[in-house]
């Protein structure tokens, strides 16, 4: 299994911490694939015209290292209204800044849409090799960006910690399969937060898993209990091995290809676990060590923990595995909720610090993905779909008032 080549590319598309993470350790070792930084904003340019000075640097074990030798490229995001893209402002050619406020759009509803490849800066070059590393809630405006330059010969590897995007953007992007491009899915254990703009900080070690998502994988391939690895990686397209092999050959990222079974078993466990403290955090607005001890919150977690662990039991992708209902049994859920909130106590949960900033609703693909499968197997997720209400309401609000919002206080009827 070949890496990818010196001659090619790897287009990144979101600079937050993992993005600056995985490029910087890219650059690592000889033959290096070229690296495009794919920036969404004014902004994010001039801050790495100036601050960065063209380089990423890495704070790693008291260590601080830094590389150079990126290359950038416009993917402005299309603003999006109600699940629709609403397009750009017809009277500029420049690339628009996002909003400051989690990557809100400040465009009016009825503009009409661009061409966004005529803007200056952007390209109509193929992309071959994408990661892409934004929240969830951004990916579909993102992706939009950059549709024109995916092919079916492209390798898309999507590190979210949410689920359920995917479909969307097959829906609305790439509805046929055959010029569909090919998928891979990343679960990552490392701990990394930025310092400054192009500054990362490894706070712990960990590893990345690689993988097909369970809907994508072939049959033969469904589960890598009973398959070296070796027979595995054999089965998938080469722009997907190339790409899985440029991060396996690194060994700070301990990169390693994992079933799609196992890869969907952990992204359901991991995503369990955001699905109660994330949406709490936010109702109660509080770190997440303040959730433990209390018996009132254990409570709710239980109740919307008995609909999770039911929705998992039942998806038709886990059928027949041996042990299903012992490992997201609730029981095995909730001691996990516990041992992350004991872990990461003094924290602010990212979709906290979402709300807290007037943000995108990272929810719908959180809580929204159990209660979107749940509906599909039969089971009725009454307290998740409450709770996401609730929050996304939390965020509404959040969001009228850091805008200035004034309700419209007209005279009732009967009243003067």
């Amino acid at each position: 299994m070949s890496s990818i080549k010196q001659d090619e590319r790897i287009h990144i598309l979101g600079t937050g911490a993992l993005g600056k993470f995985l490029a910087f350790n890219l650059r690592e070792g000889q033959d290096l694939p070229r690296i495009s930084l794919l920036f969404h904003s004014r902004k994010e340019y001039k801050r790495w015209e100036h601050a960065s000075g063209g380089k990423v640097i890495l704070k790693t074990d008291g260590v601080e290292l830094e590389r150079s030798g990126f290359d950038i490229e416009w993917a402005i995001p299309i603003p999006r209204r109600h699940g629709q893209e609403i397009g750009f402002n017809s009277n500029t050619s420049t690339p628009m800044d996002n909003g400051s406020r989690g990557g809100s759009f400040d465009f009016p509803l009825g503009i009409p849409t661009v061409d966004t490849s005529s803007i200056d800066g952007t390209s109509n070059d193929p992309i071959r090799y994408l990661i892409v590393t934004t929240q969830a809630s951004h990916v579909m405006s993102s992706i939009g960006a950059i549709r024109h330059r995916i092919t079916p010969e492209t390798s898309i590897l999507f590190f979210q910690k949410a689920m359920g995007f995917l479909d969307e953007i097959n829906k609305e992007y790439f509805p046929d399969p055959a010029t569909r491009p090919n998928y891979l899915v990343g679960s990552c254990s490392h701990v990394v937060s930025s310092a400054n703009s192009f500054t990362v900080v490894h706070e712990t070690h960990g590893t990345i898993f690689v993988g097909l998502p369970v809907w994508q994988a072939p049959k033969t391939i469904y589960s890598s209990s009973s398959k070296s690895h070796k027979e595995l990686l054999g089965q998938l397209p080469q722009p997907s091995l190339a790409l899985m092999r440029s991060l396996t050959r690194i060994p700070l990222l301990s990169a390693t290809p994992m079933g799609p079974t196992d890869l969907f078993q952990l992204q359901l466990e991991k995503l369990a676990v955001n699905a109660i403290i994330g949406p709490i955090t936010v109702l109660c607005d509080v770190r997440n060590g303040s959730l433990l001890y209390n018996f009132r919150i254990t409570r709710v977690f239980r109740l919307l923990i008995s609909e999770i662990s039911l929705v998992i039991r039942s998806l038709p992708e886990l059928q027949g595995l041996p042990n299903l209902h012992t490992r997201f049994a609730p029981e095995r859920l909730e001691n996990i909720v516990v041992g992350n909130l004991g872990k990461t106590a003094g924290q602010v949960s990212v979709m906290l610090k979402e709300a807290r900033e007037g943000g995108r609703r990272e929810i719908q693909y959180v809580t929204g993905y159990f209660v979107k499968r749940g509906e599909e197997v039969g089971v009725k997720c009454f307290m998740n779909y409450l709770i996401m209400q609730l929050v996304m309401g939390k965020m509404t609000m959040i969001e009228q008032e850091m805008e200035g919002f004034i309700p419209f206080a007209g005279l009732v009827k009967g009243g003067k």
